[in-house]
């Protein structure tokens, strides 16, 4: 008994050193680029750089190739995603903490209909009283991002992929016969009344009124469906629009035809691509696609999502994720990393594969690990530091 207790103190002494060591870790990375902000002559936030303020701002344009701007000023967008459904509230703003104190201006969400709206009419924002409305506060998330001096871009579906359960559309669609993502008048409507919800939500704070959005999503990965139907874009970018959203709009897509097919250029909508490898292939296509306009990768893989049936851990070698985002900074383009941190699927919502084959049916896990730049409990990896270090250089 004796020698058991005296092997279970040190095993515990041992866990408590490395939890310290974590923590200290964590505290030294923050204080040193706070020192290092701190040393910057003329030193400002994002905010007062950008000369962001309460009333009319220009908002972000992207009208030249290299770069975007804000209120006149040129801006390379450094992203990561943080999805704020997926990460426990308590922990909201230290995971924003380490986004910007990595570098990063902005931080990019999805928005989740099926949770928002968990009942045919029935509403969430954060005050539904379910077990989920904690999570689910989405203007007090972006209020937050702002009070840690990060910029939004704001991806609010309808469908949104994520490794989701249909892709964030609520499952009483099924029931009421709709043809999801089509101009079908019974998906529509249902759109328009949770658009109708949600965007005059965030409206007020878009950056053209001193807020902390600077871009929105237009659906998500249109381009691969089988048959995608522009009309049905047109008409989504109408319903946004009829509901105050003035930010600069952008789809996303695999860089490839499905660009083209799931884009909105004709009417102003900036493209952006979703990718792992071959950066500089990719985003020559986007720049064929708009020679006038920056690129930027929207969704930089930065590692990638598990499966129940898969034997292990997927993961992305830091020094190899380090090249492809030093080709995606170097070509020049913006980039959002997909994702900053991951966190859990909570409720059952992960989502799956199917490919139409008796066996490609692959169950996504409950975690949300995704081996990101801050892992599923929040903790720093080696690729959090080269990433800053490369935003910082």
């Amino acid at each position: 008994m004796e020698r058991n207790a005296l092997k279970v103190s040190h095993v515990m002494r041992n866990v408590f050193r490395r939890n310290t060591l974590k923590i200290c870790f964590g505290a030294l990375v923050i204080f040193m680029v706070y020192l290092k902000m701190a040393s910057l002559p003329n030193s400002r936030t994002v905010y007062q750089y950008y000369g962001i303020e309460e009333g009319h701002n220009e908002g972000l344009t992207a009208t030249e190739p290299e770069v975007f701007h804000l209120n006149g000023k040129n801006l390379t967008v450094t992203s990561g995603t943080i999805h704020y459904f997926r990460v426990h509230p308590h922990y909201w703003r230290d995971r924003l903490r380490k986004l910007r104190a990595m570098g990063a201006v902005a931080v990019e969400t999805y928005a989740p209909w099926n949770l928002h709206e968990p009942y045919k009419d029935v509403y969430d924002f954060g005050d539904g009283g379910f077990e989920m409305s904690p999570f689910l506060d989405v203007v007090k998330f972006m209020k937050m991002a702002k009070e840690e001096d990060l910029l939004v871009i704001f991806r609010p579906g309808p469908y949104i992929c994520a490794e989701w359960d249909f892709g964030g559309l609520p499952s009483y669609l099924l029931s009421d016969g709709a043809k999801v993502r089509t101009t079908d008048p019974a998906y529509l409507s249902r759109v328009e009344k949770y658009f109708s919800k949600l965007l005059p939500l965030v409206a007020p704070l878009q950056v053209v009124y001193g807020g902390p959005i600077i871009m929105f999503q237009v659906e998500n990965e249109y381009g691969a469906l089988r048959d995608p139907e522009h009309k049905y874009m047109v008409e989504l970018k109408h319903i946004m629009d009829n509901h105050g959203i003035k930010g600069l709009y952008f789809t996303a897509d695999s860089p490839d035809p499905s660009l083209d097919t799931g884009g909105l250029p004709d009417l102003g909508v900036l493209q952006t691509a979703n990718f792992k490898m071959d950066g500089p292939l990719q985003m020559r296509t986007l720049r064929q696609l708009q020679p006038d306009r920056p690129i930027m990768a929207m969704e930089f893989w930065t590692g990638w999502f598990d499966h129940w049936d898969k034997p292990q851990h997927e993961t992305f070698h830091p020094q190899l994720y380090l090249e492809k985002l030093k080709e995606i900074l170097a070509f020049p383009g913006s980039v959002n990393l997909y994702v900053f941190h991951g966190g859990t699927t909570f409720g059952f919502l992960n989502g799956a594969n199917n490919e139409d084959t008796e066996d490609s049916y692959h169950p996504d896990t409950s975690s949300y690990d995704y081996d990101a730049i801050v892992t599923e409990a929040g903790d720093y990896t080696v690729k959090y530091t080269a990433t800053q270090e490369l935003f910082q250089a």
